[in-house]
């Protein structure tokens, strides 16, 4: 039973990769031959513009950049806030419909970006989501739970340790080519969920003013043996402030869920919720629910919706 229940866990964890204008291509990638947007069904007068591909300077690979504009997109002098989606390949389409349909009465109107693997690279996408995502390349944590989120031996273990260099490209790259071409406002909110909840994390310790509103989704912050923490701890002593927006959520099934337990989404979240709140940084304001009945991959539009609702409030008409 041991082993079976070991199995599983290296199973759910390996598949969650829990360790861990137009946008115009660069460095030699070349962009799909569209050039004219398109609809999403039910979503009359959003408009998805044609994907492209952006490679940082001395990045491994590209990136797809896939973009949603709002309804009242081209009015003049009007720009809109930025909703930027990490896993853009799989959630891209959901966030869409999320801001500009279930959570329409409550948000403002917003630029969708996400951010992904290219549909030739799938095959890759644990792989790249891995290294994207986490600062380090430590896997697993020292004490209980350590060991069960390693893979057994035989079993490749996927790189770490880009999440720097990701940030700087999402920032200085795709965020600078958007503010060209488009008409954003400077407002950005970052939403990642599992791997790319780690990395909404350490973007929010790392860099806070990039996008100044985070949706943290089940972060597993104990991976990379507690490299998150330390980097916390480094912010504290270096500033008196966190001038930033937060939202922190994942789904009460993580607590008895196989995998996400070992990983300590929950405890490592909440963990991080009551270090910021005890550092008491003036402009920090902190949002943290558990969502009821979820588990780690349906707690994922819960994670989304909740946190919209909470860092991106409508303004009054």
């Amino acid at each position: 039973m041991l082993q079976k229940d070991f199995c599983n866990t290296v199973v759910i964890l390996t598949a969650l990769a829990l360790f861990a204008g137009v946008v115009k291509p660069a460095h030699g990638e070349t962009p799909p031959s569209s050039s004219t947007g398109s609809t999403m069904r039910g979503l009359p007068g959003v408009v998805i513009e044609p994907s492209r591909l952006m490679r940082a300077k001395g990045y491994p690979w590209a990136h797809e950049i896939r973009i949603a504009l709002p309804r009242s997109y081209g009015e003049k002098d009007r720009r809109f806030p930025v909703l930027w989606v990490m896993d853009g390949n799989y959630w891209f389409e959901t966030a869409v419909r999320i801001a500009n349909t279930y959570g329409f009465k409550y948000l403002p109107q917003m630029i969708v970006v996400g951010v992904g693997v290219p549909p030739d690279a799938e095959s890759e996408y644990q792989m790249r989501r891995t290294f994207d995502f986490n600062p380090n390349n430590v896997v697993g944590f020292e004490g209980y739970g350590g060991d069960l989120v390693k893979p057994p031996p035989g079993v490749p273990v996927f790189k770490g340790g880009g999440a720097a260099a990701f940030l700087t490209f999402l920032v200085d790259d795709v965020r600078k080519a958007l503010a060209r071409d488009y008409q954003t406002s400077g407002e950005g909110v970052l939403f990642g969920d599992s791997g790319g909840g780690t990395f909404c994390t350490y973007a929010l310790l790392e860099r806070p003013a990039a996008f100044q509103k985070y949706i943290c989704g089940s972060p597993a912050l104990y991976m990379g043996n507690f490299g998150l923490f330390k980097l916390e701890e480094a912010y504290h002593r270096a500033h008196s402030d966190l001038a930033a927006e937060v939202f922190f959520g994942a789904g009460e099934g993580e607590v008895t869920e196989k995998g996400t337990a070992a990983a300590g989404i929950v405890s490592s979240m909440t963990r991080m919720a009551e270090i910021l709140t005890e550092r008491s940084y003036p402009s920090l304001q902190l949002h943290v629910r558990i969502s009821p009945g979820q588990e780690h991959l349906s707690a994922i539009p819960d994670n989304l919706y909740w946190g919209l609702r909470s860092v991106m409030r409508k303004p009054p008409e």
